[in-house]
């Protein structure tokens, strides 16, 4: 296991939240190509969930990493492997201020055939 060390910032006045500014994220050791400006506001990190919520840029710019067909269909982040014996999952890793290198195990990323990510304004059920 590898740990990466970046600083937290409260948020507001909760006590227990933080945020951490993440500048961005590769794939198979490519960069997405996302404005700076996409990351501004921080992001929230849950490690108690297996959600994770991004902003619309980086997130359009993650899902076309993983629909290279362009597929529309809604949820757009579920996946039909119906008959594929081998499902290879590209290496994501996340970048953060002072260039701290969040590398994501593979078996975190698809979750049996959901791809765990939402649009930051999709509403998660209950």
């Amino acid at each position: 296991m590898t740990f990466v060390a970046a600083p937290m910032l409260r948020i507001g006045q909760a006590p227990t939240r933080y945020q951490v500014l993440l500048r961005g994220i590769t794939v198979a050791g490519r960069a997405l190509s996302v404005p700076a400006a996409a990351f501004v506001a921080g992001s929230v990190m849950d490690s108690r969930t297996a959600i994770t919520r991004l902003p619309p840029p980086p997130y359009q710019a993650l899902r076309a990493e993983f629909r290279p067909g362009g597929s529309e269909r809604e949820p757009d982040t579920f996946y039909d492997f119906t008959g594929v014996l081998v499902v290879t999952v590209p290496r994501v890793a996340l970048v953060f201020v002072r260039n701290a290198v969040a590398k994501l195990d593979p078996s975190g990323i698809l979750l049996d055939d959901c791809l765990a990510r939402l649009r930051a304004q999709q509403r998660l059920p209950p």
